[in-house]
């Protein structure tokens, strides 16, 4: 039996599915496997442009994947930069330039 590694964004989307997930927060289907893929929320989620986190909650009450907006928010945030930070060595760093375009999109 092998360990779950998705985090809570990708739980939920998996147990929702991103079409329904799509139509609730008016976007279409690619942008919410785009999320899955790099297992975060776009940049508006922390910039308070978008409430996604809270739409998402909402659809995974009462299921067994369920999530808050809390635990959908700990998830790594962009940078202002919009590139994502990331630990290296013990060091916080950026990617490389063009490692996540457009991702979030």
């Amino acid at each position: 039996m092998s360990e779950d590694t998705r985090n809570a964004l990708q739980k939920a989307i998996d147990g929702v599915g991103p079409y329904k997930i799509a139509k609730l927060v008016n976007l279409r289907g690619p942008s919410i496997y785009k999320w899955r893929e790099s297992g975060r929320l776009p940049r508006t989620e922390w910039t308070g442009e978008t409430n996604y986190a809270a739409v998402i909650a909402e659809a995974t009450k009462g299921t067994s994947f369920e999530c808050t907006r809390e635990q959908l928010l700990q998830l790594p945030s962009p940078s202002p930069s919009g590139k994502s930070d990331v630990i290296v060595g013990g060091s916080p760093c950026q990617e490389p330039s063009g490692a996540l375009a457009g991702v979030g999109a």
